[in-house]
């Protein structure tokens, strides 16, 4: 093999011990490579002897699970999380809905972690309350900082889990951290998927009282992913349901997509609920749900990437001051 042999610089060699990880899966199961691969490379045992190595979910996944849920309490204290908030805008008015604050985790030793893999693994072994308790602390001290600035407060979504959603500690969490900061409740939107309470439905539904009552708005996402039972839907006081990117990825082309979007654009509607389209990218979705509705509130890449708390400022700034030199 090529790296087996010494690099020379300034006729000093120098050997760099090397392994490769190898992972192989289905194509409806790519998004576990990057973890599987992971998994291998921090096996306690593996030797950088130039080997080629195979996961093998027997005796590598527990190791790099692991060490995630090691390294969590670490990430919260040394800022290694971090939060990005992606706008959502009503594109017929050109008003600003809100933010969603969307997590990430840049590791010290594997960067950049997708939340798609950490999350789920924190989730399993109980570690996302947690979590949830450093996120909500961090959105109320960021939109104290917005407004200190001078700028408009915006208000920011925040995923619970749902085995959280329904305990009196994110409430008290909730009041600690308002508190705190010295913010009102209606910044803050609180977003719980139907898959998630739907084993404590009853629970959940007093919960969403619980939280408007207190002034928080509540929203539905994924939804259509799940069992998305309409009878849960009528009973479930929420303020907003969004629609999952599934179901925007082949608008208009496909006509049953649409067709689906139409409907549950329109049951959102009839509901009175705020209805937010997710993922929402290209310009033939934008002409399709602008045509079709009066005001849809888009999210996606459409107007914006995910941006930092800087960057989202900015970018409300531009936007308004061109949506204005159009109008």
């Amino acid at each position: 093999m090529i790296l087996k042999k010494p690099i020379v610089i300034k006729e000093k060699k120098l050997v760099i011990n090397m392994v490769c990880a190898v992972s192989c899966s289905e194509e409806n199961e790519q998004s576990d490579l990057f973890s599987n691969t992971m998994a291998v490379l921090l096996q306690s045992n593996i030797d950088y002897n130039h080997e080629v190595i195979e996961y093998d979910p027997k005796i590598h996944t527990f190791a790099f699970e692991r060490n995630l849920i090691h390294d969590i309490d670490r990430a919260m204290v040394d800022d290694e999380l971090y939060v990005l908030y992606q706008p959502k805008v009503c594109s017929n008015t050109k008003m600003i809905f809100g933010v969603e604050a969307l997590l990430r985790w840049k590791h010290p030793v594997h960067g950049v972690i997708s939340p798609g893999i950490f999350i789920p693994v924190l989730e399993e072994n109980g570690k996302m309350h947690e979590v949830t308790d450093w996120l909500i602390n961090h959105v109320c001290r960021q939109i104290m900082f917005w407004m200190n600035g001078g700028n408009e407060a915006f208000k920011v979504a925040i995923n619970i889990p749902g085995s959280y959603f329904t305990s009196p500690q994110l409430m008290e969490m909730l009041k600690q951290s308002i508190s705190k900061y010295e913010i009102e409740s209606k910044y803050l939107e609180l977003e719980i998927t139907e898959t998630s309470v739907i084993d404590q439905i009853e629970n959940a539904i007093r919960a969403v009282s619980v939280f408007k009552e207190f002034g928080c708005t509540v929203a539905l996402d994924d939804f259509g992913t799940g069992v998305s039972s309409l009878s849960y839907l009528k009973r479930l006081p929420i303020s907003t349901l969004k629609i999952d990117k599934s179901f925007v990825d082949d608008v208009p082309q496909s006509e049953k997509d649409s067709a689906i979007m139409k409907a549950i654009i329109s049951l959102g509607h009839s509901l009175k609920l705020k209805v937010v389209i997710e993922g929402v990218e290209t310009e033939d979705q934008m002409n399709f749900l602008s045509q079709n509705f009066e005001n849809p509130i888009i999210q996606g890449y459409y107007y914006s990437k995910p941006l930092n708390a800087v960057e989202v400022v900015e970018w409300v700034k531009a936007f308004e001051t061109q949506s204005v030199a159009v109008s």
